[in-house]
């Protein structure tokens, strides 16, 4: 046995590799390739939402999923900070201008009616109107819970 070894080893290994390297190029066909081109088009969508308005972006782009996808941008226009939210063919629907309450203020709502932290925070559209989304997912349990976006008041939530 062990002289089988010492003779093949070469082969042994060589397969070997073969089949790792195999699979790291099916990795990056089926998981990598796809992801990075979808992160790519939200970049793209957020970049043609921000120049066909005439928008500076400021640093916040979410694809919000509910019953159709919105996307909302954090613009600058003329030294005001406004979030604009366009539909799927990019035309504009509605947008907020004004102050916002902090995530941190949204969180501290969340934990103190949940008693869990949040596991994602994100900027949304409901039923017309710019809300804070705050998504928790533990072992049994999936919660959705939306704040409104002026002044944190709790307005639905949904528990899985």
């Amino acid at each position: 046995m062990k002289a089988f070894f010492r003779k093949h080893r070469f082969k042994i290994v060589l397969t070997f590799l073969v089949i790792v390297f195999v699979y790291i190029c099916f990795y990056m066909l089926w998981v990598h390739v796809p992801y990075t081109k979808h992160k790519n088009d939200l970049v793209s969508i957020q970049e043609e939402i921000c120049s066909q308005y005439h928008y500076d972006y400021d640093d916040y782009f979410n694809a919000y999923q509910n019953k159709k996808i919105n996307y909302i941008v954090k613009v600058k226009i003329k030294r005001k900070q406004m979030y604009v939210v366009c539909n799927k063919k990019l035309k504009k629907v509605d947008t907020f201008e004004g102050e916002t309450i902090s995530k941190k203020e949204v969180k501290n709502a969340f934990v103190q009616k949940y008693q869990v932290n949040p596991t994602k925070v994100e900027i949304g559209y409901e039923n017309d109107q710019f809300v804070y989304c705050l998504t928790y997912k533990g072992k049994d349990t999936l919660l959705y819970a939306f704040y409104s976006l002026d002044n944190g008041e709790f307005l639905k939530a949904y528990k899985l």
